[in-house]
């Protein structure tokens, strides 16, 4: 899940950048005690487990390092005003996650609760939570603890709840057998304390409440895959298809769950892939049958055939134009996964387990149901559909006519309200054109806005909607015009949307009275296709660590890339 976008921090004299804080707003229908300080500490603990061996946690080079967590605690009791309240410490932009903890019993903490406000706090808590993550479109987790005095009502009113908010997107839930699952504790109640100061638990019923919130974080702010790859026999369904036959495996069970799962994550933006040691007509079989949530249309890579797998899911990354770190891929035999690691380190690779185990494998690794951020979000499997087309319409003629028969449009504006989500997505998420890299502390957006002018495109052709594709950052001084910043999304890269944003900045230089146009970059790892079209028009060999090209705005209406040398 993304995390919080910051606003400028300073550098220290050894010139590490400190982001800001990884905060959690915690309310709860009890007094919280120790509970903040030790979430605090388990959530610093759980995230300094992500460090990987090449210094990178989260994408984030270790540099740039973090303040420490922090917990922001609602007032005491106050729970359903805090979900509301615009100025609260879940509307509060530094935090990354809101964590709410609810039991019944203690609505009567201070006077008797009749079944009618109980019905009325039925609807309101549910629609409290929906509206907050909503509107935030930040990770929400809802936990129900228990309790040492059960009442039918409560266990009621709280299964009621726990339902209604189980599978509503972004929002994760944890029931009261959660918090010991995986940890025992002897002793969870503490009845002198709440009857003292309303803290209903003991201190290592408080640790594991803290470390099983510290696992749930951990989950939900994991960078979301761009790709999930899924193997078939024994993963995707119980069975193997080849030799019991495709109408005999099991879709049923905990295997529905992983596809519902899985088709959860591609409404939200996730594209799916399928690799499986089978013959094709086997694996279609399978997804074609009546019961199969999965079917093979909802994959955007398809292999259904022998040999290693992970040159398979290479040649899937190649087609996708995607990098094989941001895939996830699951598969129950552990030599295949074992193969995996080896072959392609950079990509997530998981042990599926077998079905008696996957209700709770699922709920680990994925506690939530994904929110697609943006409009482009939810179009991406849609688009890599529509890609296919595009790639047959360019068999079937040479590259300047397929450009001129795919009746591109690219309309140009300036950034609004309504745009900045997914402008922040381009920034963030954006690896391959981009013509510096991008700053630690998440503010490179606002930085643009105070010196300069951001516009951002969208595009579209006859096949389909890209969407908001591109982003330009410019500022006008002493009649020239200096691109601080150009972004744009490898779905639109090599069909003359580069040409048309060029086209534009060409115009705006015109229009604000400027000769030249400038541009520069910088080398990153994986920036050569800014880099090579930087080079093309002038600003030197694409190696370089630093470009520059400055142009008249003719100069950049004539640039054509596929004409280049």
């Amino acid at each position: 899940m993304p995390g919080i976008a910051g606003a400028a921090t300073g550098t220290p004299a050894g010139g590490d950048a400190v982001r800001p804080a990884r905060s959690l707003a915690l309310a709860a229908t009890f007094a919280l005690g120790h509970l903040p300080l030790l979430c605090a500490a388990a959530v610093e603990e759980e995230t300094d487990g992500e460090r990987t061996p090449d210094g990178v946690r989260d994408g984030t080079p270790d540099r740039a390092r973090d303040a420490g967590p922090t917990v922001a605690e609602a007032p005491y009791h106050q729970v359903l005003a805090a979900l509301r309240d615009p100025s609260g410490v879940f509307a509060d932009p530094a935090s990354a996650v809101g964590v709410v903890l609810l039991r019944a019993v203690d609505l009567e903490r201070f006077g008797p609760v009749t079944d009618a406000v109980l019905d009325e706090l039925r609807t309101a808590y549910p629609a409290a939570l929906k509206a907050l993550s909503e509107r935030t479109r930040k990770p929400l987790i809802v936990g129900f603890l228990p309790t040492a005095r059960q009442e039918h009502r409560f266990t009621r009113w709280e299964g009621d709840l726990a339902a209604e908010l189980t599978g509503s997107p972004g929002i994760a839930v944890l029931r009261p057998d959660d918090w010991t699952r995986h940890r025992a504790v002897a002793e969870r109640f503490d009845e002198r304390t709440e009857r003292l100061a309303h803290l209903p638990f003991t201190p290592r019923f408080q640790a594991a409440v803290a470390l099983r919130l510290a696992e749930v974080v951990r989950a939900v702010r994991r960078p979301a895959p761009k790709v999930i790859a899924v193997d078939g026999d024994q993963t995707l369904w119980g069975g193997v298809a080849a030799e019991i036959g495709p109408d005999a495996v099991d879709l049923a069970g905990p295997r529905a769950l992983l596809a519902r799962r899985l088709l959860e994550w591609r409404a939200a933006g996730v594209l799916l892939a399928l690799v499986s040691n089978n013959d094709e007509d086997t694996v279609r079989a399978v997804l074609n049958r009546p019961d199969s949530l999965l079917k093979p249309e909802h994959f955007s890579a398809f292999s259904a055939t022998w040999g290693p797998k992970p040159d398979r899911l290479s040649r899937a990354a190649r087609t996708l134009g995607l990098g094989l770190d941001s895939f996830l891929y699951l598969d129950d035999n552990p030599v295949e996964i074992a193969a995996m690691r080896s072959a392609l380190p950079q990509m997530l690779s998981l042990t599926c387990p077998p079905a008696a185990e996957l209700d709770d494998f699922l709920h680990r690794l994925w506690p939530l149901v994904p929110a697609a951020a943006t409009a482009e979000d939810g179009l991406r499997a849609r688009f890599y559909a529509q890609e296919r087309e595009r790639d047959a319409a360019r068999e079937q003629a040479g590259f300047e006519e397929f450009l001129d028969r795919l009746e591109l449009q690219v309309d140009i504006r300036a950034l609004s309200g309504d745009d900045v989500e997914r402008a922040g997505q381009l920034v963030s998420r954006t690896n391959q054109f981009v013509l510096h890299p991008r700053s630690a502390d998440g503010a490179d957006l606002a930085r643009w806005r105070d010196v300069g002018e951001v516009w951002t495109g969208t595009a579209r052709d006859r096949f389909g909607d890209y969407g908001q594709i591109g982003l330009l950052a410019v500022r006008a001084e002493g009649g020239r015009l200096d691109v601080l910043a150009w972004t744009m999304s490898c779905r639109a890269l090599g069909r003359g949307v580069e040409e048309r944003m060029l086209r534009w900045l060409a115009d705006r230089a015109e229009q604000l009275g400027c000769a030249e146009v400038r541009l520069t970059a910088e080398r990153t790892a994986r920036n050569l296709p800014a880099r090579r079209l930087l080079a093309a028009l002038g600003g030197g060999d694409q190696d370089d660590e630093r470009l520059e090209s400055v142009v008249t705005p003719d100069q950049l209406r004539a640039f054509r890339s596929w004409r280049r040398t």
